[in-house]
């Protein structure tokens, strides 16, 4: 599992993209889908502390 980070998510879509194509991707064996969204962190700790 890798996590990216960037101030905009059209970055992280497009290294994903520039990554299929390198040598290192022969070494993959499945094409795992990648998930996007936004940090949370106003009010994360709020929401945990509910959670029964």
């Amino acid at each position: 599992m890798l996590a990216f980070e960037a101030p905009d998510v059209a970055e992280v879509v497009d290294l994903m993209r520039t990554m299929r194509y390198t040598e290192a991707r022969k070494y993959v064996s499945e094409e795992t889908p990648f998930l996007t969204g936004r940090m949370i962190t106003d009010w994360l700790p709020e929401f945990v502390e509910s959670l029964p």
